[in-house]
């Protein structure tokens, strides 16, 4: 009976996170339509392809996120591999950090942090398919 409860647990964590990684998603893709990025991503889905975002003019350290830091600018940038070498690229400039509204500020941190989470549930999938690939069972337990 223990081993079943154990089941219903993991199976109820995994359904938890799978809702949780649906809405995360719905929300980072309506930012990116707020953010308006089209001028450097043509796709969202592209957005997957960078190898990390950061973020300028705004802190992002527990304890101080969403602290303006003075005299920066805020500027979302996207970090990619290319030919063999990593390159920033600016995915959206918007001025002085000081000068940019609150909401503004709020939404531009949100989906900095969300783009993270996403990327992490990508990791995961990644590492779950190749344990599953290594021990040769199958991986549609996550899914």
């Amino acid at each position: 009976m223990d081993r079943l409860r154990r089941v219903e647990e993991l199976l109820d964590s995994l359904n938890t996170m799978d809702i949780c990684r649906k809405k995360n998603y719905k929300k980072l893709y309506n930012l990116f339509e707020e953010l308006d990025f089209k001028n450097k991503i043509k796709d969202f889905e592209e957005l997957f392809s960078f190898l990390a975002i950061n973020l300028t003019g705004l802190s992002l350290q527990r304890g101080q996120l969403g602290k303006v830091l003075e005299g920066r600018y805020i500027q979302i940038i996207g970090i990619r591999r290319v030919d063999g070498r990593m390159k920033n690229i600016s995915l959206k400039y918007f001025g002085k950090a000081e000068n940019v509204d609150e909401e503004d500020r709020r939404r531009i941190i949100e989906f900095v942090l969300r783009w993270r989470l996403e990327k992490s549930f990508i990791n995961v999938d990644y590492y779950m398919d190749e344990v599953c690939d290594f021990y040769n069972i199958s991986s549609n337990i996550t899914k």
